[in-house]
């Protein structure tokens, strides 16, 4: 029967895993965009697929990376050709977001989501609203709002532009027929020593005006907003390429392409946009660095992950309460915490390959890293002890960590440029590494204290006190591998700020919180190590680490301040805040007696001091 329950798990996370490649969220308005997807783009000064930069403007201005185009999920790629390929029904689409009450009256809608109409009937009332002096909430939701409009508005001209009543291609043929006219009258004019004839330039620069003002607008947002278009020779949008003045045949011949997709979309001819991406992904043939990102993409990979790492929770559960099962609930729960982990490993490993960096550059990719990490050192706990506590652990942390990630607020592409004093990647595994392994220590230390404490209160107190040692001696080790690493690290970093900066230590908040992390670990070691505390209030010291973890890696980036700004949010106060207290509520259940373990020396688990 465990035979095959594990032949049925590996098959189920194969299914898993392999869903999001094969039947993900594609087919509203192409066939098969898979191959559009592919094209390199530049976004943000960051060579990246298609796939990328469409998902990081629909993530920035609609708060996810999926969306729903009529009744059909629709993929990012597809998302971008549709509000290029059809910008009126477009714009009726409810693509934003916004939480600010005030902002949603202001609007006159119900719930988060709006439409590009419903913000442009009181754009006057919103940008007055966001010049105002006052920085309240309202006002910068409604800057907030600006930015996402006029990033939409450079995404729905960065596959194609066009003039009204014209094709893309028939635009470009049409201009370029205009300015060789314009040219040849004035070298006509030059050369009869005349004025040019205005009737003849007049329409030229009439338009060249209105593109020269649209053109401005997008490049504002240029560096973090405007999706870049590939161009044979050189990175342009259409716009950019319209305005060339000697554009190359193929630089041409792209930018045609791109347009033909575009408008056969716009009249809802998908077989023949497919045939003009084929012709386009030879044109361009896009190098395999984009290949494997647009395929991670498809896969959804860590996504997937967090999926296994729930039904591993689900099933480990289950085989604790009914009893008669629990071997192969636990067999079956091991193998989806394999998988769970070795796809959490290869979108890590992804990331690295693709950025070229360590494995961790911003706030996203530590949470991915310190989760990775923490069920690494879960399952090597599992297999030398043989306890199946720590699949316990494995599980939800593994998935607390790619929920958590998956859901930061967003602050930009998660592969991006890096900013200046970041941009080392010794200093990057010298200093950032260590720092991660420490907190991932504390939270590990904290989340299994947790589970002995939740698991002690299940029982009414009806364990032995020798359990609660072993559990605070495993808790201990962790610890100590913690202190070690963060102090490390804090040191590392203070060498590192001293040559970016000019100073060892400025009481910088981020400074403060890992000086924290390395206190309390400190404190809550020699309280254990010299019997100020028990087994008991150790681990409750434990689940206090994680708040002072929490605070150190969350909670000082939402105060906006310090030389420490990457990473800097506004939102999160709210779990952060019922984190602290879960955190707490669980460190109260030290206070539940246990029972001393029959034929044991009870004074060696226990400490000289007691609850």
């Amino acid at each position: 029967m465990k035979k095959i329950a594990i032949t049925l798990s590996f098959a189920v996370c194969i299914a898993i895993i392999c869903f999001g490649y094969f039947f993900g969220k594609r087919g509203a308005i192409l066939k098969d965009g898979a191959a559009l997807s592919e094209m390199p783009v530049m976004k943000g000064g960051r060579l990246m697929p298609l796939s990328s930069a469409s998902a990081d403007i629909l993530r920035f201005i609609y708060g996810k990376s999926s969306v729903k185009i009529g009744d059909k999920w629709a993929s990012p790629t597809e998302w971008l050709v549709y509000i290029n390929a059809r910008k009126l029904e477009a714009s009726e689409q409810k693509f934003f977001s916004t939480d600010n009450r005030e902002l949603q009256n202001l609007l006159g809608i119900k719930g988060r989501y709006y439409s590009y109409q419903d913000f442009e009937k009181k754009f006057e009332e919103a940008f007055n609203a966001a010049n105002s002096q006052d920085n309240s909430p309202f006002t910068k939701a409604c800057r907030l709002a600006i930015e996402k409009i006029a990033a939409y508005e450079a995404a729905s001209n960065a596959l194609s532009f066009c003039l009204e009543g014209a094709t893309p291609r028939e635009t470009f043929e049409m201009w370029k027929a205009m300015t060789k006219r314009a040219a040849a009258e004035i070298e006509s004019a030059k050369a009869q020593n005349r004025k040019p004839d205005s009737a003849i330039l007049a329409d030229v620069y009439q338009y060249l005006q209105a593109f020269q003002e649209i053109k401005s607008r997008h490049d504002e947002l240029k560096n973090s907003n405007i999706l870049v278009v590939s161009m044979s020779g050189g990175w342009q949008t259409p716009l950019d390429a319209l305005l060339d003045t000697a554009p190359s045949e193929n630089k041409i011949e792209t930018f045609s392409r791109y347009g033909d997709i575009v408008e056969c979309v716009s009249k809802n001819k998908p077989e023949e946009a497919d045939i003009h991406i084929k012709e386009l992904k030879s044109l361009l043939n896009p190098p395999f660095k984009i290949r494997f990102e647009n395929f991670a993409n498809r896969l959804d990979i860590f996504y997937r992950g967090a999926i296994l790492y729930a039904v591993a929770a689900v099933i480990l559960l289950a085989g604790t309460i009914l009893k008669r099962c629990a071997n192969i609930a636990f067999a079956s729960g091991a193998v989806f915490i394999s998988c769970a982990f070795l796809t959490h490993a290869f979108g890590m490993l992804a990331r690295m390959y693709i950025q070229m960096r360590p494995p961790v550059t911003n706030l996203y990719s530590s949470v991915i890293f310190t989760g990775l990490v923490a069920v690494g050192i879960c399952i090597f706990l599992m297999l030398k002890k043989g306890k199946k506590i720590y699949a316990m652990i494995a599980a939800p942390a593994g998935f607390l960590s790619l929920l958590i990630a998956l859901n930061l607020p967003y602050s930009g592409d998660t592969m991006g440029k890096m900013v200046a004093v970041l941009n080392s990647n010794f200093w990057l595994t010298a200093h950032i590494v260590p720092m991660m392994l420490g907190y991932c220590g504390v939270f590990l230390a904290g989340f299994a204290a947790s589970f002995k404490l939740l698991f002690n209160a299940a029982k009414l107190g009806k364990v032995s006190e020798e359990s609660n040692f072993e559990t605070a001696k495993t808790v201990y080790a962790i610890m100590c591998f913690s202190m070690v690493f963060s102090f490390a690290g804090t040191m590392l970093g203070g060498v590192w700020a001293n040559m970016s900066w000019g100073r060892f230590w400025g009481w910088d908040p981020k400074e403060n919180g890992a000086l924290m992390v390395v206190l309390w670990s400190a404190f809550a070691i020699h309280l254990y190590a010299f019997k100020y505390a028990n087994a008991r209030a150790f681990l409750a010291l434990a689940c206090i680490g994680n708040i002072v973890a929490a605070w150190a890696w969350f909670g000082v980036n939402m105060l906006g301040i310090g030389l420490h700004s990457y990473g800097f949010m506004s939102d999160g106060w709210l779990y952060l805040a019922l984190f602290v207290l879960a955190q707490f509520l669980i460190s109260l259940l030290a206070f539940v007696k246990c029972q001393a373990a029959p034929n044991t020396n009870h004074e060696k688990y226990l400490s000289q001091t007691d609850f």
